[in-house]
């Protein structure tokens, strides 16, 4: 460290949470950085992993200059550590144990520093952080050549603890200054770090007791069989059914190769048929139970006595028998006592067997204690962490669970040890993918993980990301997996979200009308537009109405862009493109099978929404039965799924558009009226383009530049008549029609000046503009005489009550117009 261990000043570091605002400021992109490194370290279980991914992410993420870890432990170097002498008691200091940046060296003056020793001891001994930007101006830094060589200007040092306990100080330095919040949200990821490195050494301290157990385990059943295959005495167990689950004496009359056999199988009718009954008795009352039993045997009747016990699943019930049976005719009553005692302690522990004669057997008894003991404190221990742990034989079947499983799954450790459990336990989409996943992952014999969805008690599925980590012998044959499963659901259902957001996101650049703002500066316009002000920071439901071509699509883009949920998806839906068998399906989702081709669950339009807002474009050709459904949704802010009754809640801003006149599809019961006055919350009429003839100039202009440029043409003006022709035409089809003129336009043309063929705009009458069409419909013949005349009689006025314009039914704006095209004098009719 270079004697760099202390700041200018102490803080008391709070955690804040950083404030989002619309645009990405340096601390919100450092806060975003010790979030990635945090889910960095958050995946590794191995100490050394843990550590790594610390000081690393801060040095390679977060570009510090020197990130490093000490923890706290023995004081096993004094008589090599160059701050001996500083230490009082020389059994307890900070080992330097992880170094990223300019040093990786994990030895050197600062390999170990005493607690309360130097910046670094008192941040663990005072569990008090220390920021500083002033490096060069703090007294206490003594080598202030080394912080200017290495351009250093902060120091930021934090104690790593967890609950009361203190296991170390995390300290780094940066080459610029950092903010007070920037020293805040390290802290907060130091706590972080803190929870990383407990979770890591819980980890480890359960992996060394499992392997412990294991080895002790193995010992102690080979020596049980030692004793077994040396003693007069038969263990054995039977499950419910009496079948035998094993057996052992090898050099009994009965051998271990009898796994799954009855009574009736190895025995004479009448001695197996007392057997069973005997059995029977224990499995139903509970009880133990002591019987004597002579049995032919080479020609001899050799008397056993058999001791009878219950062998109990972890919830108590008996799904079993385990005995221990005793050849009396040969042996002392001392004998017979000590298989006693045995018999005592199989019943405890069912699953580990007898032992061998005298003090053998006693001595192999108070083993089997040691290790239940053992094994009791390791259950505990597992069953404290809230995170799913199985233990897993070497070919994959299931030894051991943790209580999180049990108490996630419902069963109990026999149902999630039996043959065909995972079937009941994952989800069967995923069954035959992690299945193949596990096994390659096992055959290889290193670490490897899998994701799939385990099936909640309540039925419901989540996902989990499984990691599996195989126990080696010294040898290297492998004894045990451990496995950890962490539940990914939010991650997963983020992810899910994001993807169909970029589906929507590219759906809409697809669908859009090639317009990036709202273009025009006519009345009409403005008074559209400061509505749009108003209701869009609201969650209010707004009701877009215009012909076709208007721009209700931008409008929307417009409230959303404004709103609160501009962050999140605006996911658009043209109702009227969608079959109508396919409609419900389409907004709502669903499930896997709910009908012909349904062969995976899929979310729908307005759960991808979530959070968002949803467009629902010609709301109008919504089908009788969906506009239910979207009444439900609008009501209670919930739905379900095609071919699920488990209902959905989202939180949906719902925008909705038509070009029909809704009121009138309520008279004619086409459309829901409870449905209309849900929808028509807040309306906006957007008017046609033929109202507002003054925005066409700006229209064109902005059409010219975007077609231009993307063909590669340069237009410098436009011909005055047929910017006046434009202005002229009534525009049926709006907007759209337009730019659809505009675009074929710029193709055709070979010059620098925009003409458009007024052929194009010789059409018949719009049934929505009949006063303009007594124009348009004349252009070639009595354009001219039509003007004239009302001018005549108007007195050469064009506007007010008493002029022209209104007198032919058009707008004033249009009238002008038309003069100027036709280059009539209009003053030549009016009168003194």
């Amino acid at each position: 460290m270079h004697g760099v261990d202390t700041g200018s000043e102490f803080r008391t570091v709070v955690p804040v949470v950083p404030s989002h605002s619309g645009s990405v400021t340096p601390t919100d992109k450092f806060q975003r950085t010790l979030d990635r490194v945090t889910l960095r370290m958050a995946g590794a279980l191995d100490l050394r992993a843990v550590l790594s991914e610390i000081t690393r992410g801060l040095t390679e993420d977060l570009e510090a200059a020197l990130a490093r870890i000490w923890l706290i432990g023995a004081g096993d170097m004094c008589t090599h550590c160059a701050l001996a002498a500083q230490c009082p008691e020389r059994s307890r200091c900070l080992h330097l144990v992880a170094s990223a940046g300019l040093s990786e060296r994990l030895d050197g003056m600062y390999g170990r520093i005493p607690v309360g020793v130097l910046k670094v001891g008192a941040i663990a001994a005072a569990r008090e952080a220390v920021c500083s930007n002033s490096l060069l101006e703090d007294a206490r830094i003594t080598d202030k050549a080394w912080v200017r060589r290495e351009g250093l200007a902060a120091f930021a040092g934090y104690p790593l603890t967890f609950g009361d306990e203190v296991f170390g100080v995390l300290a780094m330095f940066a080459r610029r200054a950092l903010t007070d919040l920037e020293f805040e949200q390290i802290a907060v990821f130091a706590a972080q770090a803190s929870a990383a490195i407990k979770n890591a050494r819980l980890f480890e301290r359960v992996s060394r007791m499992l392997q412990q157990l294991q080895t002790e385990n193995a010992y102690l059943k080979e020596e049980l069989r030692q004793g077994i295959a040396h003693s007069n005495i038969v263990v054995f167990q039977q499950d419910a059914d009496l079948r035998y689950r094993w057996m052992y004496n090898p050099q009994s009359f009965m051998s271990e190769e009898v796994a799954g056999k009855t009574d009736a199988e190895l025995f004479p009718p009448e001695v197996a048929a007392r057997m069973a009954a005997a059995k029977r008795r224990v499995l139903e009352s509970g009880q133990a139970t002591h019987d004597e039993l002579r049995v032919p045997r080479n020609g001899e009747s050799t008397l056993f006595q058999i001791d009878l016990h219950p062998f109990r699943d972890a919830a108590g019930a008996v799904v079993g028998v385990t005995g221990v049976s005793t050849d009396i005719t040969r042996e002392t009553r001392v004998q017979q006592e000590l298989a006693q005692a045995l018999a005592f302690r199989v019943s405890s522990h069912p699953t580990l067997g007898g032992g061998e004669t005298g003090i053998a057997t006693l001595r192999v008894a108070e083993r089997t204690a040691e290790l239940a003991a053992a094994n009791e404190e390791l259950r505990r221990v597992t069953d404290a962490i809230p995170q799913a742990i199985l233990v897993l034989a070497p070919d994959g079947s299931t030894v051991y669970v943790n209580a999180f499983v049990l108490a996630y799954t419902g069963l109990n450790l026999d149902e999630v040890k039996a043959e065909g459990s995972h079937e009941k336990i994952f989800h069967p989409d995923d069954l035959e993918r992690a299945w193949h996943e596990r096994q390659m992952g096992l055959s290889r014999g290193e670490p490897f993980e899998t994701e799939l969805r385990a099936r909640r008690r309540d039925g419901q599925y989540r996902w989990f990301l499984v990691r599996y980590h195989p126990l080696r012998s010294e040898s290297g044959e492998i004894l045990r997996w451990y496995a950890t499963a962490t539940d990914i659901e939010d991650r997963r259902r983020t992810e899910e979200r994001v993807r169909i957001e970029n589906l929507a996101l590219r759906d809409e650049i697809d669908h859009s009308n090639m317009f990036d703002e709202i273009v025009g500066s006519s009345e009409g316009l403005r008074r559209v537009l400061a509505r749009l002000a108003k209701v869009a920071p609201t969650d209010s439901t707004v009701l877009i109405v215009g012909e076709t071509g208007t721009g209700k699509e931008l409008i929307a883009r417009a409230i959303h862009k404004r709103s609160s949920r501009a962050s999140r998806a605006l996911i658009r839906v043209n109702c009227a493109a969608i079959p109508s068998s396919l409609v419900a399906s389409e907004l709502f989702g669903h499930e896997k099978g709910a009908f012909t081709g349904a062969l995976q669950r899929r979310v729908g339009r307005f759960e991808a929404a979530d959070g968002g807002t949803i467009f629902l474009d010609e709301v109008g050709d919504l089908p009788a039965e969906t506009q239910v459904a979207l009444l439900r949704v609008l009501q209670e802010r919930e739905f379900e799924r095609v071919g699920s009754s488990r209902p959905v809640s989202v939180d949906v801003r719902v925008l909705a558009a038509t070009h029909r006149d809704l009121s009138a599809a309520v008279q004619a019961g086409t459309f829901r009226e409870d449905l209309f006055f849900r929808l028509n919350v807040f309306p906006l009429e957007i008017p046609p383009l033929r109202e507002r003839p003054d925005d066409i100039p700006l229209l064109v202009e902005y059409m010219i530049e975007r077609y231009a440029k993307k063909a590669g043409k340069r237009i410098k003006s436009i011909e005055e008549d047929t910017l006046e022709m434009l202005r002229a035409y009534a525009w049926p089809g709006n907007v759209r029609e337009l730019q659809n003129v505009v675009e074929r336009a710029v193709i055709l043309s070979d010059a620098d000046t925009f003409v458009v063929d007024d052929s194009w705009l010789k059409r018949g009458a719009s049934k929505a503009s009949p006063p303009a069409a007594s124009i348009t419909g004349t252009l070639a013949a009595n354009e001219r005489e039509l003007i004239e005349a009302a001018l005549a009689a108007c007195k050469g006025r064009v506007a007010g009550a008493a002029g022209a314009a209104v007198r032919l039914g058009i707008p004033r704006q249009t009238l002008d117009s038309r003069i100027r095209a036709l280059h009539i004098d209009k003053y030549k009719y009016k009168t003194s």
